[in-house]
């Protein structure tokens, strides 16, 4: 095949790749798309993800926990910091949120790292059944392992009135394993599973309420034991069991409670004793499986323990994560998207600026970097309408609410893109004879975009260069305006891809199946 001559024959080339940002491995390994920011995957295309509106300016410091309940379209709203708790309504219809209410707890002092949980329990003590909101803090926010013991306030969940503490500064845990305790102050933190209400923390022990009585731990079914010999930093309830049921995971294993009937009320079985957790927010449930990143290695529970296979960006992440502030990642489950968010502290930040994404529906992973002032902590109930996040500079934002940054009056555009790996030019046709892709520069002459419901011009950059170490030439960027039909580049290239970004005020897209047309060029 020597002195023959590249044939003419023009070839359009699909840019289709796996779903997904790789992060871990090299330029030319990859067979997923390369960089991408505020994009996430859906059926298998980039797409923008949804904008976001500030609700207030906070009358508290910094905003690591909310806890947001949906009554009647509205979505009443709990925010810790450790300077105490603010609750507001915000509407389903406009996003926009009512006066703030102040609940701090009027015996409560500032908490140093002071970490609040959130959550809410029927309660029918006065004989008629009313929504309780349930606030734990402890300094917590730096340490996973600290055994500072903490305490748990309560209150009608509509009511304006302040939270108050469940019961008295007793000791926990007991003096005795066995030994009721008449307080629930705690080092780990709670979990409801109707109609029980379950303390845990320091040293494996845990402690649950009299039924359908979260203010009661001494009588009746209410009990406590030691299930393990380390703290237990997390518990979720177990979803679709026919009793009520919760997984505690301590800092190396995990554990299941079962309403057992007996004079026990609830049994423990160790699931395994050879796990790990990151963070004590880091854990997530989906469909029934529970996600979370390990120190190792991110981690899945379906009935077994196992590792959750990530070839994308675990390296990515773990070589990143700020390991000084683990305990300040966090997780939050999208549904409408099929995703779960880890917000983590990249780099030297000692806030999270950055979120791994697993997208459980597609079995995808992505990642983005996080809005100016991170994103330290938020809440989705799945029923309320929008993502609730909180930020630095006292400030709560609806996720995923139109496409633009909204503060008050102003609008401003958010930036996001995604961008291919390199594009291997084709092998079969007319160019494979004695002119393989990646052994043969090549031409790229058009590009066809193709989008569904673009709003807002798009700008196309492609990249070019010679060796998979040799820096990108940078082309002049393309504009694809709404309904373009092609681009004209004439450009030549060995290795090549193309970034793809929005940042206009509405800016949205949906990427389909974009064509260039490739023709074979002369040498290497």
């Amino acid at each position: 095949m020597a002195n023959q001559s590249p044939p003419n024959d023009t070839q359009l080339v699909p840019i289709a790749f796996q779903p997904g940002i790789r992060r871990d491995g090299t330029k030319l390994e990859t067979k997923s798309y390369r960089d991408g920011l505020w994009c996430r995957f859906f059926q298998g295309r980039p797409r923008k993800i949804g904008g976001y509106r500030e609700i207030t300016a906070l009358g508290l410091d910094d905003v690591y926990s909310a806890h947001v309940y949906p009554r009647n379209d509205i979505g009443w709203t709990h925010m810790g910091s450790v300077d105490g708790v603010q609750q507001i309504q915000i509407s389903g219809n406009t996003g926009l949120g009512t006066a703030l209410i102040d609940r701090t707890p009027s015996a409560y002092s500032t908490v140093t790292n002071g970490l609040w949980q959130f959550g809410s329990f029927y309660d029918d003590a006065a004989g008629t059944q009313s929504v309780q909101i349930l606030g734990f803090v402890a300094p917590n926010l730096l340490s996973i392992d600290s055994d500072a013991v903490g305490t748990l306030y309560t209150g009608e969940l509509t009511a304006s009135a302040l939270l108050t503490s469940i019961t008295g500064a007793a000791v926990w845990p007991p003096a005795n394993p066995g030994a009721e305790p008449n307080a629930p102050s705690v080092s780990g933190g709670f979990a409801v599973t109707q109609p029980f209400l379950f303390m845990f923390g320091s040293d494996g022990f845990v402690a649950w309420s009299d039924e359908n009585l979260p203010g009661v731990f001494g009588t009746r079914s209410a009990g406590n034991d030691r299930i393990t010999d380390n703290k237990i930093v997390a518990a979720k309830p177990v979803r679709g069991s026919q009793v009520p049921s919760l997984l505690f995971w301590s800092l190396n294993s995990l554990i299941k409670a079962t309403y057992s009937l007996g004079p026990t009320i609830f049994s423990f079985n160790t699931i395994t004793d050879e796990t790990s957790i990151l963070s004590s927010r880091s854990p997530v449930e989906a469909n029934g499986i529970y996600y979370w990143p390990g120190i190792e290695h991110f981690v899945q529970y379906d009935g077994v323990v196992r590792e959750l296979p990530n070839n994308d960006n675990l390296d990515w992440f773990y070589s990143n994560l700020n390991w000084e502030y683990r305990q300040r990642v966090w997780s939050i489950k999208l549904p409408q998207w099929g995703e779960i968010w880890w917000c983590f502290p990249f780099g030297t930040a000692t806030e999270c600026t950055h979120a791994v994404i697993y997208n459980y529906r597609d079995n995808v992973w992505y990642d983005t970097e996080l809005p100016s002032g991170g994103r330290l902590g938020g809440y989705n109930g799945s029923v309320f309408k929008w993502p609730v996040m909180g930020c630095g500079s006292n400030k709560l934002w609806l996720q995923e609410f139109g496409q633009d940054k909204i503060s008050g009056s102003a609008v401003a555009p958010i930036q996001s893109y995604y961008e291919t790996a390199d594009i291997a030019y084709p092998t079969s046709g007319p160019m494979k004879q004695g002119w393989m892709g990646l052994d043969r520069r090549s031409k790229t002459m058009e590009i066809e975009p193709d989008f569904k419901d673009q709003v807002g011009d798009l700008t196309f950059t492609l990249k070019r260069r010679e060796h998979a170490q040799t820096t990108s030439t940078i082309d002049t960027n393309y504009t694809a305006a709404v309904n373009q039909e092609k681009m004209q580049m004439n450009k030549t290239g060995r290795l090549n891809n193309i970034k793809v970004e929005s940042n206009v005020v509405g800016g949205f897209y949906q990427a389909g199946e974009i064509l260039l047309h490739v023709g074979p060029d002369d040498g290497r």
